[in-house]
Order: structure tokens, then C-alpha cells, then sequence
């Protein structure tokens, strides 16, 4: 159990939280944005298969070096190819863009406030990564300095 926490198991779970969270806003219905028109929700969809896909590609160009913990483990390399010559954290970017999607498709506030919050928690365990990406690859920093954006591109 020892080993969950120093590979950063809080963030695991807080972040499992966060999708609880918004699995939660998605069935309750508050009516908010009920009058959102079907180009409005197609725009919705759209974002949720971008969102998904986005997702697929980093998972697929992380390889072996994918890990639900935010440490890094002691075979991981640096990958800096596919989605992450644009972002050094696509899966996260790509998860609030689902998130936000979601809420246009079923016009609803309460996802697209989660997907607020979901962008600041993964601001918060992206900078733990890095910390701890930093420590592992030498070339990190340099990596950081060509890859601008962290999370999503123009935003953070």
C-alpha cells in the first residue's frame, strides 16, 4: 500500500472522483442549457469523439509507458512524438474536451462546470508529473521549453 501512495495513489483517487463527479452531472438533468440546438449538440457530439480519439492516439503513442499514477515508473521513457509534439499532457487536454462536449450534447451547465474543475485538477497533478518527470530524463526541460503547452494548446 506503502508503494500506492508515493506513486501518487491521492491523485488516482481524487481523480477517479472527479469522473464519479461528472458521470453524476451528466444523469442529473438540471435544464440549465435544455434549449441548446441540434447544431449546438452535434458540435457537442463532435467534441466527445474528438475527445475520445485524441485520447486514443496518446495512449497508443505513450506505449509501455503509459501508468494510471502520475510517477512515472523507472522503465518510462520519454516520448516525445504524435500528440505530445503539441501538448506534454494530451490525455488530459483531450479528457476536459470530452467533458465539456458532453455537456453541449445533453445541454446541461452541471458537466461543463465539472469540466472547469477537471482542468484545474489536471493543471495540479500535470505539475506533479512534471516534477517527477524532471527528475527522471535529464532532457525534460528541454522538452518542456519545445512543447509549449501543458494541457491544452493556447490555453495552458
Amino acid at each position: 500500500m506503502k508503494r500506492f501512495w508515493e506513486l501518487g495513489g491521492h491523485w488516482l483517487i481524487a481523480q477517479a472522483m472527479m469522473f464519479a463527479m461528472y458521470t453524476a452531472s451528466i444523469l442529473y438533468d438540471d435544464g440549465a442549457l435544455s434549449s441548446i440546438p441540434i447544431g449546438g449538440r452535434l458540435i457537442g457530439a463532435a467534441l466527445v469523439v474528438l475527445g475520445l480519439i485524441g485520447t486514443l492516439w496518446a495512449v497508443v503513442a505513450l506505449g509501455g509507458s503509459l501508468t494510471p499514477f502520475p510517477a512515472p515508473t523507472r522503465s518510462n521513457r520519454l516520448v516525445t512524438h504524435g500528440p505530445y509534439r503539441i501538448v506534454r499532457h494530451p490525455i488530459y487536454g483531450c479528457i476536459v474536451i470530452a467533458f465539456v462536449g458532453g455537456g453541449i450534447l445533453f445541454g446541461d451547465a452541471a458537466p461543463l462546470t465539472v469540466a472547469i474543475v477537471m482542468l484545474a485538477f489536471v493543471a495540479g497533478k500535470s505539475s506533479y508529473e512534471e516534477r517527477a518527470l524532471a527528475g527522471l530524463h535529464p532532457d525534460y526541460q528541454r522538452y518542456r521549453e519545445a512543447v509549449r503547452w501543458r494541457i491544452l494548446p493556447w490555453i495552458v
